[in-house]
């Protein structure tokens, strides 16, 4: 069952990038095996920009908008 938290703050992060026309695509790992085969170690969140992996913390909105106004 996903963690109703960080699903609410994927959804404020994704209007926050659409707003600024950033791509923003979120992934669900469902899986034991979807989890172990993912491309970081840490499942619970990750955060990639243009295939490069940038953090593992959930960001709050603040700290998110402060990330990708330095893109």
């Amino acid at each position: 069952m996903p963690n109703p938290f960080a699903v609410g703050v994927i959804y404020d992060l994704k209007k926050i990038a659409e707003k600024r026309g950033i791509p923003f695509h979120a992934y669900q790992l469902m899986t034991k095996d979807v989890a172990q085969n993912a491309p970081t170690i840490w499942t619970t969140f990750g955060l990639f920009y243009n295939g490069i992996f940038m953090t593992h913390e959930i960001p709050i909105v603040n700290k998110f908008e402060e990330f990708i106004s330095l893109l």
